[in-house]
């Protein structure tokens, strides 16, 4: 009879936690939900009513951490987030990151680092904790230090946008132009039309013009860099064909198609200077790729899928005119270097 009863006990038990395992799953989706739609409030409130019942639950508690995130509610976020990290979970290395991100948007520069680089130590191929270190770097001014995170991070996963992004902003402010917008020509490859490509764009621009003024008819140029510099010949070649666009030759040429022509030409020259001895990821990742994009002939697709945060009216219609060229071209990174 005692074996019967344990065994109704041991029954009764795994009911019991089901209902509760079924319950979690339940809050879980119905929050997600919630949180994709935006709706960060109601999502914290689906997740608090889960937690009074399972108040150790790592899904729910590094869920809660990111929706606190959302909501700006940053010493809540790290609360959640060191449950988490406590209960050497497997969302561990999540929970770092949340934590990490929480502590710099709060201020808490210093202490950011340190937990992003505690969470490094544990997890050193996540490279999600390297881009969130790199974008922590970067919002505190330390421009060189997030340029070596977010290589880092790039390393590890080639294909996340947003350490190209911080890269190529990292590099701009340290005044390294050829840099900054090979990692912000590849930022937009991987995220074409968002707010943040608009961004990549603007700044961009920025740097292709630096050290070009007009004066009347008169186009002053600048080369903004040191001699003997790796990228030196590159730099020229971005100066000149910003200062070509003024001359009577151009004039009739549209936005897009200096910008192709002044892209087709970088490109190029990198290809040619390559060669030797060179080494680090520009080197090595950048160039190769943009050498072999044109190789394949998808450079103008790469072009004008780039500019379309601009909402120009023949932008727009020639990538709604020419969608076998865009689909060609996801094809060819898809298949040659998205990580699989």
């Amino acid at each position: 009879m005692k074996k019967v009863f344990t065994t109704i006990g041991a029954v009764l038990l795994l009911s019991f936690q089901l209902l509760a395992q079924d319950a979690v799953t339940k809050a879980m989706e119905e929050g997600k939900k919630l949180y994709d739609a935006g709706k960060y409030s109601d999502a914290a409130s689906v997740y608090k009513k889960a937690l009074s019942k399972n108040k150790e639950n790592d899904v729910l508690n590094n869920e809660m951490a990111l929706v606190q995130l959302a909501l700006k509610n940053y010493s809540e976020a790290v609360v959640f987030s060191d449950k988490v990290i406590n209960a050497n979970s497997k969302l561990a290395s999540t929970a770092y990151a949340t934590k990490g991100s929480a502590q710099g948007l709060k201020g808490d520069y210093d202490q950011a680092v340190l937990t992003l680089k505690d969470g490094i130590n544990k997890y050193p191929d996540d490279f999600f904790l390297y881009y969130n270190l790199a974008f922590t770097q970067l919002g505190g001014s330390q421009y060189s230090q997030a340029e070596a995170s977010a290589k880092k991070a790039i390393e590890i996963k080639s294909d996340f946008a947003g350490s190209h992004l911080v890269l190529g902003q990292s590099m701009f402010y340290q005044n390294k132009r050829v840099p900054s917008m090979l990692a912000l020509y590849y930022f937009l490859l991987l995220e074409p039309n968002t707010p943040r490509a608009a961004s990549a764009l603007s700044m961009m621009d920025q740097a292709v013009n630096l050290g070009i003024t007009k004066e009347g008819d008169k186009i002053n140029v600048q080369i903004p860099n040191k001699e003997k510099d790796e990228f030196g010949t590159a730099d020229v070649i971005i100066s000149l064909s910003q200062a070509n666009k003024y001359d009577e030759k151009n004039k009739s040429k549209s936005e897009q198609q200096i910008f192709c022509e002044s892209t087709n030409m970088l490109f190029t020259t990198l290809a040619e200077n390559k060669k030797g001895d060179k080494k680090g990821i520009w080197w090595t990742f950048y160039v190769p790729f943009f050498e072999d994009m044109q190789k394949n002939d998808n450079l103008d697709a790469f072009c004008y899928q780039a500019m379309l945060t601009k909402n120009n009216n023949a932008v727009n219609n020639w990538v709604r005119d020419n969608k076998s060229k865009i689909d060609k071209l996801k094809t060819w990174y898809d298949a040659n270097y998205a990580k699989k």
